[in-house]
Formats: structure tokens, sequence, C-alpha cells
């Protein structure tokens, strides 16, 4: 299935994520009482959809999958993140959610890679394990603060281990694959 991905066109991935981000708005503005609170449940797991979407990339990566479908999945990844951005905007304007100026500076560069990195893919080819380590630590870090109450509103969940657990085990496999075995594959 993963080998399909390269024959799918930069449209249908924008339409595509556009979709399944409508579904999850939709779902959370169904199961919510306000709208403050629709956009604190898409926001929260369209957060969840780019856990997935970094794992699998991450994974095509590392057990270097065809080039082309990562590079197709990596742009499905950037604009289901506008989306999840806009979210996160709309959460944060509706819930009047403090922001903490320090805090947001690594989560506001890793998204600026993830935006920025199919556009200039073909140039940064060789930066993808920093791309991938720098996205990994910011995962991790907001986890283990969600883990430990630091986030307001939002619960620590089973969903927050297994999320840091994932990540961590990917970062793990591709330092020991890049770094001790690579001779030997």
């Amino acid at each position: 299935m993963i080998e399909k991905l390269k024959n799918i066109s930069v449209l249908n991935l924008i339409i595509a994520a556009v979709f399944i981000e409508g579904i999850i708005f939709g779902f959370s503005y169904f199961t919510s009482e306000s709208l403050a609170e629709t956009f604190k449940y898409a926001a929260r797991y369209s957060g969840r959809l780019a856990w997935l979407l970094y794992f699998l990339n991450f994974s095509l990566f590392i057990f270097k999958y065809e080039e082309k479908s990562l590079r197709n999945l990596l742009i499905f990844f950037a604009f289901t993140h506008y989306i999840h951005l806009y979210f996160l905007f709309m959460n944060v304007r509706t819930n009047a959610v403090e922001l903490i100026p320090y805090k947001l500076a690594g989560g506001a560069l890793a998204y600026l890679m993830i935006l920025i990195l199919p556009i200039l893919y073909n140039n940064l080819q060789k930066f993808l394990s920093v791309y991938f380590y720098y996205l990994g630590i910011v995962i991790i870090m907001t986890y283990l603060a969600r883990i430990r109450g630091e986030f307001e509103g939002a619960e620590p969940s089973i969903f927050h281990y297994v999320g840091l657990i994932s990540v961590a085990t990917l970062v793990i496999i591709h330092v020991f694959k890049k770094y001790f075995f690579s001779s030997k594959l």
C-alpha cells in the first residue's frame, strides 16, 4: 500500500488531507457542546493524526521505502499540519489559552520545518535525519509535558504514553541503524 503513495498527485493529497481533517472537525463538532470545545477536540485529534503521520514518515525513512512515496507522505503530513495549525489557533482563541512564548519557540520551529519541507525537499534530503530527530524531540517533550499535567485543559492519557514510547523507539532504532549498523546493512 505504501508503494502506491508514489502515484498520488499533490492535488489528491491535499484533497485527502482536507477530507480527513474535515472528518476530525465534524466528529469534534457533533460531540461537543460549544464551538470552543469543538476546536479543543479538533486540535487534539488532529494532533493525534499528526503523531501517526510522523510515525509513518519516519518509519518510511528508516526502512528505506521508495523516495517518492516518502515525499508524498511528507506533503500529506504538511497539509494536515496547515489545518492542524488552524485548529490550534482557533483553540487558543476560543478557549483563551494562555501562551508562554519560550515554550512555543521549539514547537514553532518544528511547525515551520513541517510546513516548508515539501517545498524545499529536493534541497534538504540530506537533512532528513535532523528533521526527524528534531520533530521527535519536540513530540517527546510535548508528551512528557502532557503526562506531567502541564497543559491546561488536557488530561494525561494512555495515548501520551504510547506516543512517547513509539517516537522514542523510532529515534533509537534510527540512531542504531544509521550509526552502529550502517556498514552491515
